[in-house]
């Protein structure tokens, strides 16, 4: 008995062993196994980390000196610069003796910037002004009978009405000693008509308007 129950602990001993061994290679197996899968993971991870990080390299065209389908390195073409409006000074001066369609030879009348005191638009009383050029240019024509060769420049002041018409006109000065082209003009200022100042008709305007008569 005594030797059957040795045996038999040494058989439970060499079970219990077994079994530890089994427990411990298992163990040492699964942790190899976890380091080798973590070793993966952060392998792969950075990897990913770095191809996102990594900035992204642009491909720049080739530059061609010659030929015609070289590209270009200079920056995108610039718009066209927009033309400059001219200038509004107070000697600026259009002429109307060679607009479109006049193609008789003579006198010019050029229109100088007009001063408004009043609610009326100064681009409109330039433009129903030019409208009348006509009419000067007669006048200057009929001076240039007596005396060829003068010009110069006439300044005039008119009231426009609240009905819109010129009430009255008046020659302020004049660089020319040919009067008569003068009171013609301001003749011929005194039957043209604006635009009302207001709404209700109880508003005047006072406009000086300058003129320069050019001999051709």
């Amino acid at each position: 008995l005594d030797r059957s129950s040795a045996a038999s602990d040494v058989y439970k001993r060499q079970v219990l062993g077994c079994l530890l061994g089994a427990i411990i290679l298992g163990g040492s197996a699964a942790s190899w196994y976890v380091r080798v899968v973590r070793t993966i993971g952060w392998t792969l991870l950075c990897a990913c980390a770095a191809s996102c990080s990594a900035p992204r390299s642009v491909p720049t065209p080739p530059v061609d000196g010659g030929g015609e389908g070289a590209l270009s390195a200079a920056s995108p073409e610039a718009a066209p610069e927009e033309p400059r409006s001219t200038s509004d000074s107070d000697d600026t001066w259009v002429t109307f003796g060679e607009f479109p369609g006049d193609t008789e030879p003579g006198p010019k009348v050029l229109h100088g910037k007009p001063v408004v005191d009043g609610p009326l638009i100064v681009e409109i009383v330039s433009r129903i002004a030019k409208a009348h050029t006509e009419e000067l240019r007669h006048c200057y024509r009929k001076g240039l009978e007596d005396h060829p060769g003068f010009g110069g420049r006439l300044t005039t002041e008119f009231l426009v009405g609240g009905d819109g018409y010129v009430k009255s006109a008046k020659v302020v000065s004049a660089e020319f000693a040919e009067l008569g082209v003068a009171h013609c003009a301001v003749t011929a200022i005194e039957t043209w008509r604006f635009p009302k100042p207001s709404a209700n008709g109880d508003v005047e305007a006072t406009v000086t308007y300058r003129f320069n008569f050019v001999p051709e």
